[in-house]
């Protein structure tokens, strides 16, 4: 056999080898758990004192949330980089979206860590393994709303898998 001809079969079979587990794991779609986040969203948010609603007619479901000081609206911030200016728009009258991630906020969306950690989380939920990491929150508020990013900080983000039709 030709030299060229072994290492042409040789790069097909290796070829073949790292590409099947992964076209395997693509049967299943993974990502965020969005009702656990705003259960969780909504939990912390009533403890502190709030009357919440969930909004599920924007294009990320939202909790809406009010007490005396402060009204708010909170959701999952893990695509602020794409829909920043889409979360702006549908704040309605509150204040500037700001993103929070591990115990931090900020006007622009999560760094590249965050990013990460998504790609990576739900890498493993395809695979069946139930991984949390450090939720993004997008929060807009009105009012002084002492005490609300406190109790929205080190919120966990949980990652479900949805089987395919194969299953």
């Amino acid at each position: 056999m030709p030299n060229w001809l072994g290492s042409a079969l040789l790069a097909t079979a290796l070829t073949g080898l790292s590409v099947s587990p992964k076209i395997w794991l693509q049967r299943h779609s993974a990502q965020v758990d969005d009702a656990r986040l705003d259960d969780d969203i909504a939990g912390r948010l009533m403890a502190t004192g709030f009357r919440v609603t969930l909004d599920r007619d924007l294009s990320v479901p939202a909790v809406r949330a009010e007490r005396a000081d402060c009204r708010l609206i909170a959701r999952n911030g893990d695509r602020g980089r794409e829909l920043h200016d889409l979360f702006n728009l549908e704040q309605g009258d509150h204040g500037p979206v700001y993103f929070g991630y591990r115990g931090k906020w900020a006007p622009h969306p999560a760094g590249i860590r965050a990013v990460l950690e998504r790609f990576g989380q739900n890498g493993l939920a395809r695979a069946g393994i139930d991984e949390t990491r450090p939720a993004v929150i997008a929060l807009a508020t009105t009012g002084p709303c002492v005490g609300t990013r406190e109790a929205l900080a080190e919120l966990r983000a949980h990652a479900y898998r949805r089987p395919s039709a194969a299953d």
